[in-house]
């Protein structure tokens, strides 16, 4: 095998694996007073799983908010949404319990609600984290997709807590027939 056919055999082999991730997307929608709108997209025929959103939200008062989320899965052809209303400022860092983020299912005392903040919570940065259907780990930051994870354990803010599962929704296949 020449060494243009070898390159050549490594460049598909590369495509191949990215391909799932190649079609993860996310996007953020600005709004008033807590109607900003974070979505993320996968228009893959297979679910992600370990699925990991990292993002700051700039709101002052408290200054930039970093939230994560961690959910197991989501589903092909999906959208997932989380609403600027659904997310809290937190007064206690629960990067303290283990590192493990979920979803509030209701607000505590110890929150405040950053929608009910007269200046609008808008998106400042946002990165997703995941696992594609052969187990690789792949990130998307600033619209770039690498392998491997993203993180919040170095982010320069206060953090807070998403109220409430995101939604999910099935969307059309987009015209992507999954490669076949």
């Amino acid at each position: 095998m020449s060494a243009d056919q070898l390159a050549q055999s490594r460049e598909q082999a590369e495509e191949k694996q990215r391909e799932q991730a190649a079609r993860v997307s996310f996007w953020a929608d600005g709004g008033p007073k807590g109607e900003s709108l974070l979505h993320v997209m996968n228009r893959s025929p297979d679910p992600l799983s370990n699925l990991h959103i990292v993002f700051l939200v700039s709101q002052d008062p408290p200054g930039d908010v970093a939230f994560q989320v961690f959910l197991p899965a989501l589903t092909p052809y999906s959208v997932l949404t989380i609403e600027g209303k659904s997310l809290r400022y937190v007064e206690d860092d629960p990067a303290d319990e283990d590192g493990y983020w979920p979803p509030l299912l209701e607000a505590d005392a110890n929150g405040i609600d950053l929608g009910d903040f007269e200046d609008s919570v808008g998106f400042l940065e946002a990165s997703i984290g995941f696992q594609d259907r052969n187990g690789a780990h792949w990130a998307r930051v600033n619209g770039e997709l690498t392998r491997g994870d993203v993180s919040i354990d170095r982010t320069p803010a206060r953090h807070g807590r998403v109220v409430g599962e995101p939604q999910v929704k099935l969307v059309d296949n987009c015209g992507d027939d999954g490669g076949n």
